[in-house]
């Protein structure tokens, strides 16, 4: 079983030291870093799910609440920040892995044309659920979060 402390420790530079000046660009760039290194695993995110963080990573994690307190969020908000974000890479993570599982099936149209005949606005955007890009949707999401650059 891999350690999920490890999993991150590969893809997470060693001098994450935030900036609460420009906390929106470092915790994207966290966010992509963890997305890239649970992605490299196996069911990653399924594996990291549910854990708390451990002794040796809270020194890491006072750092950005320190950093994104200076910013202006007191520390339960800051902390619920850093949840929400952590949480939708979990998610993202575990959908991505599904989808490339099942690339051959999903290169098909999700739905027939005449499902979507009565619905335009949907219809013009279904494609988005085939998932083509999944650093432009993650990076999208990050944004929608207010982390994004």
């Amino acid at each position: 079983m891999v350690n999920t402390e490890a999993m991150l420790a590969e893809a997470l530079p060693p001098d994450r030291e935030p900036d609460p000046e420009h906390w929106p660009e470092w915790t994207a760039a966290d966010a992509r870093a963890k997305r890239t290194a649970l992605l490299a695993y196996r069911d990653g995110a399924r594996v990291r799910a549910g854990t708390l963080p451990t002794e040796d990573e809270l020194p890491a994690i006072e750092a950005q609440l320190s950093a994104l307190c200076r910013a202006g969020p007191r520390p339960r908000t800051a902390l619920r920040l850093l949840l929400t974000v952590d949480r939708s890479i979990m998610g993202w993570v575990t959908e991505e892995q599904a989808w490339r599982r099942d690339a051959a099936e999903r290169a098909r149209p999700p739905f027939p044309d005449e499902a979507l005949r009565d619905l335009p606005l949907f219809s013009e955007a279904a494609d988005v659920l085939r998932m083509t890009d999944h650093d432009a949707d993650f990076d999208y999401g990050l944004q929608a979060t207010g982390c994004g650059c």
